[in-house]
């Protein structure tokens, strides 16, 4: 999902602390089909929430 954001090949060096959280929000956001269209950051709170 990153290669959207970075073709290959493109070194990672550049890349500012901001890009990177934006890069990561989109990431942790993104509905999934194989998480019933729920986004990982769901799933997260899900089962942190959970084990508490």
């Amino acid at each position: 999902m990153i290669r959207r954001f970075l073709p290959k090949g493109i070194s990672f060096k550049g890349l500012t602390r901001n890009k990177v959280k934006r890069i990561q929000e989109f990431i942790n956001t993104y509905p999934r089909k194989i998480f019933e269209f729920k986004t990982s950051r769901e799933i997260f709170k899900e089962k942190t929430f959970n084990v508490a």
